[in-house]
């Protein structure tokens, strides 16, 4: 068993710590906030979330697959090649802290 520290709570550290629990080995998360989920730097995501947290899809709100870009004297619609999601971060946040806490026993 080997022990692990990770940095930060989001989606990475949450997620790498229930994966690194379920080989087990014991992990400590270290999170500057107060509360996991209470505010995320953002809520728009790659489709790939859904290969590695497939619950996931329950916390999508909107698809994006395409942008509009507006210049003074033109516009540029961008499509994706891969749809991107807008998820409600605090609830995919504390979804994963709450896998977490039930494999590491917290």
């Amino acid at each position: 068993m080997r022990r692990v520290a990770i940095i930060g709570g989001g989606i990475c550290g949450l997620y790498l710590a229930l994966e690194l629990a379920k080989r087990d080995n014991k992990v400590v998360i270290f999170e500057e906030k107060e509360e996991i989920g209470k505010k995320s730097c953002s809520g728009l995501i790659s489709e790939e979330i859904l290969y590695f947290i497939p619950h996931s899809k329950n916390f999508i709100q909107n698809k994006i697959k395409n942008t509009l870009i507006y210049f003074p004297k033109k516009t540029l619609k961008i499509k994706f090649l891969k749809d991107f999601f807008v998820i409600d971060r605090s609830k995919l946040d504390n979804f994963l802290f709450y896998l977490a806490k039930k494999i590491l026993n917290i």
